[in-house]
């Protein structure tokens, strides 16, 4: 009568002839039954469709978990002193990692244990790198989406629209500036800063007569009392112009 060793090697000895027969088989088909792997591919790329869509609804309650836990979050009173600090960042970053080491059940508790942690941390960034290197890279991508969700929470914020009043507030000062622009004289020592007072007093007073630039722009010099001699006469034709030349020609004839 066979012992019970030996019923159980020749019980594994079939299941693995059976194995091996049927990898054989398989791959015997996979290389030249076209119809198979034809429906072989088939199967792949539903197995894939499938995951692909399982991983597309997970990622979505996990971000819906999420932003409802961030709201929470928010809510909490943090400790004030720096011993209170120290300890709830330590009593968050133990409950993170004991969470983390479940497995992928408690991803998201943990990831929110450790963003917990992170915001009474001093450095933030820095506790992010170590993070990085010491989180699972699922967990830490779960805590990168609750710091993203956090930023833009704090994005929308509704700014003011200016009302009517500032509208006409800020209308006279506008139109104030503009002929403090136009009234600027244009520099000394041109023709053009010489005319502008004359333009605009011409603009001021319409009746009156407009007087050239030329005239304005350099005073009317006085004529000379000198009279200048032109020719090369001599002294005595200079002196038979006066007086005192007449004279002397009338004694002379």
């Amino acid at each position: 009568m066979p012992s019970n060793t030996q019923i159980a090697v020749t019980g594994l000895a079939v299941v693995a002839t059976g194995l091996v027969g049927y990898a054989a088989w398989f791959d015997y088909k996979r290389r030249n039954d076209a119809v198979f792997r034809k429906n072989l591919k088939k199967e792949h790329k539903k197995v894939h469709a499938s995951a692909a869509k399982e991983e597309k609804v997970r990622k979505v309650k996990n971000t819906a978990m999420l932003k409802a836990s961030l709201i929470e979050i928010s809510k909490e009173t943090l400790p004030t002193s720096p011993q209170e600090r120290e300890q709830y960042f330590m009593e968050q970053v133990a409950m993170g990692e004991g969470l983390a080491a479940t497995g992928p059940a408690n991803e998201v508790a943990a990831a929110l244990c450790f963003y917990r942690a992170l915001r009474v941390y001093p450095s933030p960034v820095e506790l992010i790198m170590i993070y990085q290197k010491t989180v699972p890279a699922s967990i830490f991508a779960l805590l990168m989406e609750l710091t993203s969700l956090d930023l833009e929470a704090g994005k929308d914020v509704p700014t003011a629209k200016p009302s009517a009043a500032d509208v006409d507030d800020e209308t006279p000062a506008a139109v104030t500036a503009e002929p403090a622009s136009t009234s600027a004289a244009p520099p000394a020592g041109t023709a053009e800063a010489s005319s502008a007072p004359e333009v605009l007093a011409a603009s001021a007073n319409p009746e009156a007569p407009a007087v050239p630039a030329a005239e304005t722009s350099a005073p009317e010099e006085p004529e000379s009392s000198s009279v200048s001699v032109e020719g090369n006469g001599s002294g005595t034709e200079w002196e038979t112009l006066t007086d005192e030349g007449k004279a002397a020609q009338a004694q002379a004839a």
